[in-house]
């Protein structure tokens, strides 16, 4: 009798360990097919699938995990690939191995993306000394982080002397030759958060980027300027260019700050010499945030100036044409910018939307590869979120065949396309409608995609949870599956 009752025992403890066994056998297969169908496709997909299944595997499977982030760090750093897929690569690493993690990510290429990454991921656990190690360590390499401003920001309220010590430091190693647009827009924030606990070193930091700013050559090489809005007092005050887009905050800070300073370089405010002297102490902070920013081409900036945040009463004139009319008229100023652009509006019929993708998906064919999948693929979304059944298959065929030339494309928009990852959205958008309509489409990059599917599937068989309904029965998420759930939160606060 004894024997029975440990035969039973022992088969009890078996069986939820096989079920979590053959679980992780199916995990471990699936994995197996995304880097089978990672040999097949191009380095930018191969690199972004391992990033992918990485973040996917990280909770429930460590090992796994780590697998695929480091065969997307050795890739990236063969094909010397940079941008945002770096951070994401970075996030996995330092999650799973946080010390041998960040010593990989250091040594991935384009280390910005990497710093900012691992800047991020210190501030998140509350670390802010070695959040303010790595942030040195970038500084002094000529990199500038925008984490550091979060991390001045989310030290300074405990400890004001660290941030106002780091700012210091940061300030002190700034090389103008290296300061861009983003930097200057990034620090003036910055300099306002110490500038209550070291007036001193808030104002000797705008002095300096005042330097930067005025000089007639910053900001000139790109092909894009900020235009900004600001509210001075009673005001609001509009500027065009990015210099002086960034010399307005600057001046209402060394006008309160610094106002010899501000009064020896009073030529370079001129255009506001009425609105910055009337923002009220304490106001400064509010008065330099715009209240509306963006990036123009500075060819059509010229064009629009004086008009782009003119909110002016016109004249009533003669009875307008629909908005749809009116935007359909105006598509053949750029044919496809403007067909994508109304694609994403919200008020058009299901014939409008209808007719503006059959149209894209008429020129696609006239556009260079690039300009092609960005055309396919919005409308490839559209169709799918509209329920547009008559352009899905033709959009999916069109996008299928624009990515395949994509490929082969060694055209500068090519190539920058690949290189930065914009075509990715587009292998994503395809295989979840060839999956979920049977299409059948030969492209690596796809087969890719749709390996993660599997993998995501395969993921999703033990997440599962039970919540009451209204009538009080317990309903389980894996129950409703092909059903639309509504969770209805609430509190009696």
């Amino acid at each position: 009798m004894p024997r029975i009752c440990c035969l039973l025992a022992v088969l009890v403890a078996v069986l939820p360990l096989s079920a979590a066994t053959k679980w992780d056998q199916r995990v471990e297969k699936a994995a197996a097919a995304v880097r089978a169908a990672n040999a097949r496709a191009p380095v930018e997909i191969r690199a972004d699938s391992d990033v992918k299944a990485a973040e996917m595997l990280r909770a429930t499977h460590p090992q796994l995990a780590w697998q695929f982030a480091t065969a997307a760090a050795e890739e990236l750093k063969a094909a010397r690939r940079s941008g945002a897929l770096n951070q994401r690569l970075t996030a996995v690493l330092m999650a799973l191995k946080p010390e041998e993690g960040g010593r990989i990510a250091r040594e991935l290429p384009d280390g910005s993306s990497a710093y900012e990454g691992l800047a991020s991921y210190w501030i998140k656990q509350k670390d802010t000394a070695r959040a303010a190690a790595v942030v040195k360590e970038a500084w002094d390499k000529g990199i500038y982080l925008r984490a550091a401003t979060r991390l001045i920001a989310s030290i300074r309220p405990t400890q004001p002397e660290e941030a106002a010590a780091l700012f210091r430091y940061l300030f002190e190693r700034l090389q103008p030759e290296k300061t861009t647009t983003d930097t200057v827009q990034m620090l003036i924030p910055a300099a306002q958060s110490v500038m209550a606990n070291d007036p001193a070193a808030a104002g000797a930091a705008l002095a300096r980027l005042l330097d930067i700013v005025s000089n007639e050559k910053f900001g000139a090489t790109g092909q894009m300027e900020m235009v900004a809005q600001y509210k001075l007092g009673d005001k609001t005050v509009e500027t065009y260019g990015t210099r002086d887009s960034l010399l307005l905050p600057i001046g209402i800070y060394l006008h309160s700050l610094d106002p010899q300073l501000y009064e020896k370089n009073a030529k370079l405010f001129d255009k506001w010499r009425g609105e910055i002297p009337a923002v009220k102490p304490g106001e400064e902070r509010k008065a330099a945030t715009a209240t509306r920013s963006s990036m123009q081409m500075r060819e059509s900036l010229a064009r629009r100036q004086g008009s782009f945040f003119s909110e002016a009463p016109r004249p009533a004139g003669p009875p307008k044409p629909t908005p749809f009319e009116r935007a359909w008229k105006s598509v053949m100023l750029s044919p496809s910018i403007q067909l994508q652009s109304l694609l994403r509006r919200n008020d058009l019929t299901e014939a409008q939307r209808l007719q503006t993708a059959r149209e894209l998906l008429r020129i696609a064919p006239s556009l260079d590869p690039a300009q092609r999948v960005l055309a396919a693929s919005a409308v490839l979304r559209t169709a799918s979120d509209h329920d547009l059944k008559p352009v899905l298959k033709p959009a999916a065929v069109a996008l299928a065949a624009a990515l395949a030339d994509l490929d082969k494309c060694a055209d500068a928009s090519c190539v920058d396309m690949r290189e930065n990852g914009r075509a990715l959205p587009s292998y994503d958008d395809l295989a979840a409608v060839v999956r979920q309509s049977h299409l059948h489409v030969t492209n690596p990059g796809v087969a890719d995609r749709l390996s993660l599917l599997d993998l995501r599937d395969v993921l999703e068989e033990n997440y599962d949870f039970k919540l009451p309904g209204i009538q009080g029965s317990d309903y389980a998420l894996r129950a409703q599956k092909g059903r639309i759930v509504m969770l209805n939160f609430w509190a009696t606060w």
